[in-house]
Formats: C-alpha cells, sequence, structure tokens
C-alpha cells in the first residue's frame, strides 16, 4: 500500500519527468523550424511518444538555412581580412593601411568601381524600361481615342490634340 510521502514522491517524479520531455520536444520543433506550445502539454502527459513524433518530423529550416547562407556570401569587404595588392600582405579586416603604405580603400577602389558601374547600368536599363513602358502606355491611350473617334463620339479636332499630347 502507497503512503502519503511515497505518493508525494511520485507525483513531485511525474511533474518533473513531464517538463522535461515537454521542454525538450518543444526544443527539438524549434530546432527543427516549428513552433508549437501545444506540443509542450502533450509531452508533458505522454512523455517519450509525442519527443520521438517530434524528432521524425522533417525539417522546416529550408528556407532558413538557404537565406542564412546566402547572407554569409554577401558580407562586405569591411568584415574580412584583405589581401594588399602591392605587396601580396593579408592584413586583418580592423587594419586600414598596409605596412607597405597601401590603404584599404586604394586597394579597393576598382572593386568599388566596378559596382558602381554595374549599378548605374542597372539604374539605366530601369530607366528605359520605365520610359518603353510611358511610351506603350501613350499608345494605347492613343489607340482607345483612334476607337473613340471612329465611333463618333468625339471629334476628329479633339483626336489630334490627344495625338499631339501623347506623341512628342
Amino acid at each position: 500500500m502507497l503512503n502519503g510521502p511515497t505518493i508525494a514522491i511520485l507525483v513531485v517524479f511525474f511533474i518533473i519527468r513531464g517538463i522535461v520531455y515537454g521542454k525538450a520536444t518543444n526544443k527539438v520543433l524549434l530546432y527543427r523550424g516549428y513552433v508549437y506550445d501545444d506540443w509542450f502539454i502533450i509531452a508533458f502527459f505522454f512523455g517519450l511518444v509525442p519527443l520521438l513524433v517530434a524528432m521524425s518530423r522533417p525539417d522546416n529550416n529550408a528556407n532558413y538555412i538557404k537565406t542564412i547562407k546566402a547572407h554569409k556570401t554577401t558580407t562586405t569587404s569591411e568584415n574580412t581580412n584583405w589581401k594588399c595588392k602591392k605587396c601580396k600582405k593579408i592584413n586583418p579586416a580592423y587594419t586600414g593601411t598596409c605596412s607597405c603604405g597601401n590603404t584599404r580603400e586604394e586597394n579597393d577602389a576598382p572593386l568599388r568601381a566596378l559596382q558602381e558601374r554595374r549599378e548605374a547600368e542597372a539604374r539605366a536599363l530601369a530607366s528605359e524600361k520605365i520610359r518603353q513602358d510611358s511610351e506603350l502606355d501613350n499608345l494605347l491611350t492613343l489607340a482607345a481615342y483612334k476607337d473613340l473617334l471612329d465611333k463618333g463620339v468625339i471629334t476628329a479636332a479633339d483626336f489630334e490634340a490627344r495625338r499631339k499630347e501623347l506623341l512628342p
């Protein structure tokens, strides 16, 4: 027969076991990319089975890992060591000038110029696309006015005025 202290010990053991399984299950699910607070309660009462189920769930972190890898590959040159182009010495990231006298800015100038040139080309392409889109919009508007002219809704003078506005 169970007496009072034995029952108290079993209750405390059950609570501690439940907390351990609940926390472990939540950690496994969080590591796998899931956020479930209900699993703590399920694991608290049922122990090992929910923990095993959580461990068998597929990884949901694929997009997160891709994002982290992409961020690591696109870190700026200010956070990494740099190699002097004059003396070929590798300098730490916090150093601004090599022992030969070459500065980091002089060393990175060709790379910056290339990046600026690429950005300028991208801006030029974007402005050309915007210009082409506006020309297309003007032509579509003019076609709509031509339809209105053909239907007799507007006069030829109105159409000519709109044409002169839309076409340079």
